[in-house]
């Protein structure tokens, strides 16, 4: 069984199953048509991201998290996840056993969301702060940035420090989020291949999206939007992502 390291937070990426297999020949002519120079990357990137959602291998693992899954409360898996003291696993992490709350669904993103929420809340509550940033961002190391304008900056920072938990589960929520917002954006393109009868078909397809494929991918910009009484919304270039 395929490991991963123990934060969860990188994409999951099994081997290619069958239909994937199958999806990357049927599009891989007409990207190397397109793109001669570069076939191998283009080809790569479409066979990961035009398997069509039903089977994407998210779901099988989605299943298996969910029979391991015990009747502990939402709330009470999340305040253990991202307690301010966790357990962390001894090794890697199998597959099969990260928790079903730290997979990319927007069931998850709802949930930590509103966990996050609550406890932002307090927090600036506990600490005097009167309101808080309009956003927060995480950069490609995964710091975490404030706006530059936000009066109460270094306060912030302060109560953070202190809740490292809770930075914790601000980034992740950022980065399901962000897997969120990708496959929502790919669900046209992954109907349209379902429902293909033809190469030709295929091929117009596999054009029409073919800015996902290229350059950086079109991924969005995620950010937390924040009320002033810290209540977090994620968006996806500035809209916020759809949780149902």
């Amino acid at each position: 069984m395929q490991s991963v390291k123990s934060h969860y937070l990188e994409p999951l990426k099994p081997p290619m199953s069958a239909s994937s297999k199958r999806t990357h020949e049927s599009i891989q002519a007409p990207l190397e048509k397109t793109h001669e120079g570069s076939k191998a990357n283009y080809a790569a990137r479409a066979a990961e991201f035009a398997a069509p959602k039903f089977s994407h291998p998210v779901q099988s693992v989605l299943l298996t998290a969910q029979e391991n899954s015990t009747k502990e409360s939402t709330a009470a898996k999340l305040d253990h996840l991202f307690a301010n003291d966790p357990v962390r696993p001894a090794g890697p992490v199998e597959l099969g056993n990260i928790p079903e709350l730290l997979l990319p669904s927007a069931q998850n993103v709802a949930a930590i969301s509103k966990h996050a929420s609550a406890r932002f809340s307090e927090m600036l509550k506990q600490y005097g702060i009167p309101e808080a940033p309009e956003t927060i961002t995480f950069n490609q190391e995964g710091k975490m940035r404030l706006p530059e304008n936000y009066p109460f900056k270094d306060e912030l920072n302060a109560a953070l420090d202190e809740n490292p938990g809770l930075v914790r589960e601000l980034s992740t929520l950022n980065a399901l989020a962000s897997h969120v917002a990708e496959f929502q954006k790919r669900e046209p393109m992954y109907e349209e291949i379902q429902s293909a009868e033809s190469q030709a078909d295929v091929n117009r397809i596999i054009e029409k999206y073919l800015h996902f494929f290229l350059g950086d991918g079109d991924y969005s910009d995620i950010s937390l939007a924040f009320s002033k009484n810290g209540s977090i919304t994620p968006t996806a270039d500035g809209q916020a992502v759809r949780l149902n």
